[in-house]
């Protein structure tokens, strides 16, 4: 009686071998991406969230930069001192339209004007919704000095102005076609648009009443 088990035994064997070598081969390729996809996602992710930290890091240093720029663009151009010229007066009124404003005219040697800008310099911290333009008559005067007058009166943070043309006269007339000059002279414009002219300096009893009617709630 023959007995084939040894050959069987080692055919299955070698089968089984090369099914398994088979498997391996085949499967490889499916395996590969499973085995390797992970470490290079995490990298992939940890260089895409590193580069992101950067991009956000350096465009919030950006944006800091730029504001502070902005910043300091706005308040160079709050303290700077405009060029009064024909015209000018038309362009306040434009852009106060929104508000209530006081235009303030006077000389560096017009004693009355310094006391009523001392006085707007006292009494306007109470009522910030109103605005005050300062407008320096006469021509051409220093800038340095200009800023220095309105700093002793409080009044450094106010838009300013200066004549800048050698023939007064004509600023005059295009401010009022009645006005020849004299000072103190101010204009006040009420929340209604509503325009009053003073000439000579304005008690403070008066200027607290019209202060006090803009902040009204009506």
């Amino acid at each position: 009686m023959l007995i084939f088990l040894p050959k069987i035994s080692l055919r299955y064997r070698i089968e089984r071998k090369i099914n398994s070598l088979k498997f391996h081969i085949i499967d490889f390729p499916n395996r590969l991406p499973a085995l390797c996809y992970h470490p290079i996602q995490l990298k992939i992710t940890a260089d895409k969230n590193n580069m992101h930290n950067s991009i956000r890091f350096k465009m919030s240093g950006f944006f800091f930069f730029l504001m502070l720029i902005i910043a300091s663009h706005i308040s160079a151009s709050q303290n700077e001192i405009k060029p009064f010229v024909k015209g000018s007066f038309k362009q306040i009124q434009q852009a106060h339209n929104d508000r209530p404003y006081i235009i303030a005219f006077w000389s560096e040697t017009c004693a009355y004007c310094m006391k009523e800008l001392k006085l707007f310099g006292q009494l306007l911290k109470k009522y910030p919704q109103v605005d005050v333009v300062s407008i320096s008559t006469d021509p051409f005067l220093n800038e340095k000095t200009i800023k220095q007058i309105l700093s002793s009166k409080n009044l450094q943070n106010i838009e300013s102005w200066g004549f800048a043309d050698n023939y007064a006269e004509r600023l005059y007339f295009d401010v009022d076609k009645k006005w020849r000059g004299e000072l103190p002279f101010t204009l006040f414009f009420d929340r209604n648009k509503k325009m009053i002219k003073h000439m000579g300096v304005i008690k403070e009893k008066e200027l607290v009443e019209w202060l006090a009617a803009q902040s009204i709630n009506k």
